[in-house]
């Protein structure tokens, strides 16, 4: 899982490109938010680490489908 806020911009384009090379991995860009997403929206990151946690606790964190990737031409 990789969090960025997105209005951090030296963080969203790496977390686009780990997206791109990493099959398994998961973007969530917060709205609104600079490079603290911990500190700026506190209850909405715990939301989402706790089902991140969930996921891969319970065995259910799989890679994408390939059919969902987009060939660039």
């Amino acid at each position: 899982m990789v969090v960025a806020g997105d209005e951090d911009d030296s963080c969203v384009e790496p977390g686009v490109f780990i997206k791109q090379i990493c099959p398994a991995a998961r973007l969530w860009l917060c709205p609104a938010t600079g490079h603290a997403v911990n500190v700026e929206e506190p209850g909405l990151f715990n939301q989402m680490l706790l089902e991140f946690l969930t996921l891969v606790d319970e065995g259910r964190w799989r890679p994408r489908d390939p059919r969902s990737i987009a060939v660039k031409h």
